[in-house]
Protein backbone atom coordinates (compact mmCIF):
# COMPACT_ATOMS: atom_id res chain seq x y z
CA UNK A 1 0.00 0.00 0.00
CA UNK A 2 1.28 3.39 -1.21
CA UNK A 3 1.43 6.61 1.98
CA UNK A 4 -0.30 9.21 1.06
CA UNK A 5 1.20 12.01 1.56
CA UNK A 6 0.59 16.14 0.84
CA UNK A 7 3.89 17.73 -0.65
CA UNK A 8 6.08 15.50 -2.72
CA UNK A 9 10.02 15.21 -2.66
CA UNK A 10 10.16 16.68 -5.96
CA UNK A 11 10.16 20.38 -6.03
CA UNK A 12 10.27 22.51 -8.99
CA UNK A 13 13.50 23.52 -9.64
CA UNK A 14 14.97 26.65 -8.94
CA UNK A 15 16.06 29.24 -10.83
CA UNK A 16 19.62 30.48 -11.92
CA UNK A 17 19.18 33.29 -13.93
CA UNK A 18 18.30 35.46 -10.73
CA UNK A 19 14.74 36.26 -11.27
CA UNK A 20 13.48 33.75 -8.66
CA UNK A 21 16.26 33.61 -5.98
CA UNK A 22 18.15 36.44 -6.50
CA UNK A 23 15.14 39.00 -6.76
CA UNK A 24 16.59 40.85 -10.17
CA UNK A 25 20.11 40.79 -8.67
CA UNK A 26 22.87 41.73 -11.48
CA UNK A 27 25.51 39.59 -12.36
CA UNK A 28 27.91 41.74 -10.41
CA UNK A 29 25.67 41.35 -7.46
CA UNK A 30 26.73 37.37 -7.96
CA UNK A 31 29.88 37.61 -7.74
CA UNK A 32 31.75 35.28 -4.88
CA UNK A 33 33.06 38.32 -2.59
CA UNK A 34 29.39 39.83 -2.59
CA UNK A 35 27.66 36.66 -2.06
CA UNK A 36 30.38 36.24 1.01
CA UNK A 37 29.43 39.88 2.31
CA UNK A 38 25.65 39.67 1.89
CA UNK A 39 26.21 35.82 3.85
CA UNK A 40 28.19 37.19 6.30
CA UNK A 41 25.51 40.53 6.77
CA UNK A 42 22.39 37.69 7.34
CA UNK A 43 24.62 35.30 9.81
CA UNK A 44 24.76 38.27 12.36
CA UNK A 45 21.23 39.22 11.88
CA UNK A 46 20.29 35.41 12.83
CA UNK A 47 23.35 35.25 15.40
CA UNK A 48 22.06 37.77 17.19
CA UNK A 49 18.34 36.12 17.23
CA UNK A 50 19.85 32.84 18.65
CA UNK A 51 21.63 29.69 17.35
CA UNK A 52 18.51 27.89 17.36
CA UNK A 53 17.24 30.14 14.55
CA UNK A 54 20.13 28.72 12.18
CA UNK A 55 19.67 24.82 13.39
CA UNK A 56 15.83 24.87 12.30
CA UNK A 57 15.14 22.02 9.37
CA UNK A 58 12.34 22.28 7.45
CA UNK A 59 10.00 19.34 8.47
CA UNK A 60 10.64 17.09 5.58
CA UNK A 61 14.22 17.89 6.18
CA UNK A 62 15.75 13.96 6.11
CA UNK A 63 13.44 12.62 3.69
CA UNK A 64 14.49 15.81 0.99
CA UNK A 65 18.24 15.39 1.84
CA UNK A 66 18.27 11.46 1.27
CA UNK A 67 16.51 11.86 -1.75
CA UNK A 68 18.72 14.40 -3.14
CA UNK A 69 22.04 13.06 -2.30
CA UNK A 70 21.13 9.08 -3.23
CA UNK A 71 19.55 10.97 -6.32
CA UNK A 72 22.92 13.02 -7.10
CA UNK A 73 24.90 9.87 -6.51
CA UNK A 74 22.96 8.43 -10.03
CA UNK A 75 20.92 5.83 -7.74
CA UNK A 76 17.24 5.84 -9.23
CA UNK A 77 15.13 5.82 -7.15
CA UNK A 78 11.25 7.51 -6.40
CA UNK A 79 10.34 9.84 -3.39
CA UNK A 80 7.55 7.59 -2.75
CA UNK A 81 10.46 5.09 -2.09
CA UNK A 82 11.96 7.53 0.38
CA UNK A 83 8.62 8.06 2.33
CA UNK A 84 7.97 4.06 2.24
CA UNK A 85 11.22 3.58 3.84
CA UNK A 86 11.67 6.40 6.51
CA UNK A 87 7.83 5.80 7.35
CA UNK A 88 7.48 4.68 11.11
CA UNK A 89 8.04 0.98 11.68
CA UNK A 90 4.63 0.71 12.35
CA UNK A 91 3.01 2.11 9.41
CA UNK A 92 5.96 1.06 6.96
CA UNK A 93 5.27 -1.83 4.47
CA UNK A 94 7.94 -4.29 4.44
CA UNK A 95 10.80 -2.77 2.43
CA UNK A 96 14.24 -5.07 3.50
CA UNK A 97 15.71 -4.31 0.19
CA UNK A 98 18.89 -3.28 0.20
CA UNK A 99 18.27 0.36 -0.97
CA UNK A 100 15.84 0.59 1.56
CA UNK A 101 18.28 -0.15 4.26
CA UNK A 102 20.63 2.28 2.90
CA UNK A 103 18.29 5.41 2.85
CA UNK A 104 17.00 4.60 6.08
CA UNK A 105 20.89 4.19 7.27
CA UNK A 106 21.37 7.96 5.84
CA UNK A 107 18.61 8.84 7.55
CA UNK A 108 19.57 7.84 11.10
CA UNK A 109 23.26 9.27 10.08
CA UNK A 110 21.41 12.81 9.17
CA UNK A 111 19.95 12.61 12.48
CA UNK A 112 22.73 11.55 14.60
CA UNK A 113 24.88 14.33 13.03
CA UNK A 114 22.28 17.42 14.45
CA UNK A 115 22.07 15.26 17.52
CA UNK A 116 25.55 15.63 17.75
CA UNK A 117 25.74 19.36 16.10
CA UNK A 118 23.12 20.26 19.10
CA UNK A 119 25.76 18.94 21.99
CA UNK A 120 28.70 20.45 20.21
CA UNK A 121 30.92 17.07 19.97
CA UNK A 122 33.64 16.75 18.08
CA UNK A 123 33.81 14.79 14.76
CA UNK A 124 35.72 11.43 14.55
CA UNK A 125 37.50 9.60 11.48
CA UNK A 126 36.62 6.60 12.96
CA UNK A 127 32.79 7.65 13.07
CA UNK A 128 32.78 8.76 9.38
CA UNK A 129 34.36 5.36 8.67
CA UNK A 130 31.07 3.76 9.84
CA UNK A 131 29.09 6.23 8.08
CA UNK A 132 30.76 5.01 4.77
CA UNK A 133 30.47 0.98 5.63
CA UNK A 134 26.85 1.58 6.71
CA UNK A 135 25.85 3.12 3.72
CA UNK A 136 27.56 1.18 1.62
CA UNK A 137 26.11 -2.19 3.36
CA UNK A 138 28.95 -3.10 4.67
CA UNK A 139 31.87 -2.89 1.68
CA UNK A 140 35.51 -3.61 3.40
CA UNK A 141 37.48 -0.59 4.76
CA UNK A 142 40.55 -2.07 3.05
CA UNK A 143 39.19 -0.11 0.16
CA UNK A 144 40.33 2.92 1.66
CA UNK A 145 43.97 3.66 1.19
CA UNK A 146 46.49 5.10 3.31
CA UNK A 147 46.49 8.25 1.28
CA UNK A 148 42.82 8.31 1.65
CA UNK A 149 42.52 7.83 5.31
CA UNK A 150 45.30 10.50 6.43
CA UNK A 151 43.36 12.78 3.91
CA UNK A 152 39.92 11.71 6.07
CA UNK A 153 41.56 12.81 9.53
CA UNK A 154 43.10 15.66 7.84
CA UNK A 155 39.64 17.16 7.26
CA UNK A 156 38.37 16.04 10.51
CA UNK A 157 40.73 17.56 11.98
CA UNK A 158 40.00 21.11 10.30
CA UNK A 159 36.33 20.25 10.87
CA UNK A 160 37.06 19.99 14.62
CA UNK A 161 39.03 22.79 14.49
CA UNK A 162 38.05 26.90 15.73
CA UNK A 163 36.28 28.14 12.78
CA UNK A 164 37.88 31.38 11.47
CA UNK A 165 36.13 34.20 10.23
CA UNK A 166 32.94 34.15 8.36
CA UNK A 167 34.09 34.93 4.99
CA UNK A 168 37.24 32.58 5.98
CA UNK A 169 35.61 29.82 7.57
CA UNK A 170 32.28 29.40 4.36
CA UNK A 171 35.23 29.83 1.87
CA UNK A 172 37.22 26.82 3.42
CA UNK A 173 34.09 24.59 3.76
CA UNK A 174 33.11 25.22 0.33
CA UNK A 175 37.02 24.26 -1.04
CA UNK A 176 37.39 21.24 1.24
CA UNK A 177 33.84 19.39 -0.79
CA UNK A 178 35.12 20.30 -4.21
CA UNK A 179 38.01 18.65 -2.93
CA UNK A 180 36.09 15.73 -1.91
CA UNK A 181 34.13 16.23 -5.38
CA UNK A 182 36.99 16.19 -7.54
CA UNK A 183 39.15 13.87 -5.99
CA UNK A 184 37.26 11.21 -4.21
CA UNK A 185 38.18 9.63 -1.07
CA UNK A 186 36.59 6.49 -1.33
CA UNK A 187 35.97 3.84 -3.98
CA UNK A 188 31.68 4.18 -3.83
CA UNK A 189 29.26 6.60 -2.45
CA UNK A 190 31.47 9.51 -2.22
CA UNK A 191 29.26 11.71 -3.28
CA UNK A 192 26.70 10.69 -0.12
CA UNK A 193 29.57 11.12 2.30
CA UNK A 194 30.98 14.17 0.89
CA UNK A 195 27.34 15.54 1.63
CA UNK A 196 26.98 14.35 5.09
CA UNK A 197 30.84 15.58 5.66
CA UNK A 198 29.67 19.08 4.87
CA UNK A 199 26.66 19.50 6.35
CA UNK A 200 28.76 18.26 9.48
CA UNK A 201 31.30 20.94 8.76
CA UNK A 202 28.54 23.86 7.77
CA UNK A 203 26.94 23.17 11.28
CA UNK A 204 30.31 22.95 13.31
CA UNK A 205 31.21 26.20 12.04
CA UNK A 206 27.93 27.60 12.31
CA UNK A 207 26.14 28.21 9.25
CA UNK A 208 22.80 26.40 8.43
CA UNK A 209 21.98 22.74 6.79
CA UNK A 210 21.70 23.50 2.75
CA UNK A 211 19.07 21.60 0.70
CA UNK A 212 20.55 20.15 -2.86
CA UNK A 213 18.64 20.29 -5.67
CA UNK A 214 18.22 16.52 -7.17
CA UNK A 215 17.61 17.93 -10.64
CA UNK A 216 19.69 21.15 -11.03
CA UNK A 217 22.55 19.69 -8.87
CA UNK A 218 23.39 16.55 -10.77
CA UNK A 219 24.66 18.23 -13.22
CA UNK A 220 28.30 18.40 -13.60
CA UNK A 221 29.60 21.04 -12.42
CA UNK A 222 33.60 22.46 -12.18
CA UNK A 223 34.84 23.27 -9.11
CA UNK A 224 34.50 27.09 -9.02
CA UNK A 225 31.01 26.68 -10.71
CA UNK A 226 30.47 24.21 -8.18
CA UNK A 227 31.54 26.40 -5.24
CA UNK A 228 29.55 29.28 -6.52
CA UNK A 229 26.95 27.05 -6.51
CA UNK A 230 27.44 26.24 -2.67
CA UNK A 231 27.60 29.32 -1.95
CA UNK A 232 24.18 30.22 -3.59
CA UNK A 233 22.47 26.91 -1.41
CA UNK A 234 23.72 28.91 1.64
CA UNK A 235 22.63 32.14 1.33
CA UNK A 236 19.31 30.88 0.12
CA UNK A 237 18.76 29.14 3.57
CA UNK A 238 19.58 32.36 5.17
CA UNK A 239 16.69 34.02 3.17
CA UNK A 240 14.58 31.28 4.06
CA UNK A 241 15.36 30.98 7.80
CA UNK A 242 15.28 35.01 7.68
CA UNK A 243 12.21 35.69 5.51
CA UNK A 244 10.63 33.23 9.25
CA UNK A 245 11.16 35.79 11.42
CA UNK A 246 8.40 38.30 10.13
Amino acid sequence: MRRNRKTPLVLPPPSFDGRANNEGRSRSASDPASVLRRIQRKKSILDRAGAFHVRQLPDDYYARVTFASFRLEGIDLSDQDVWEALAHQRQRPVLRSRLGQRLRTHAAILHHIERNLRKELSLETGGVVRWYTAISSGLSTTSLSQTSLATLEELVRRINATPPRVQVALREIVTSHTRLVADPLVPGFNGILARLLLRFHLGRWGFPAILFDSFLDGQRLSSDSLARRLMQLVEQRYDDLLARQH
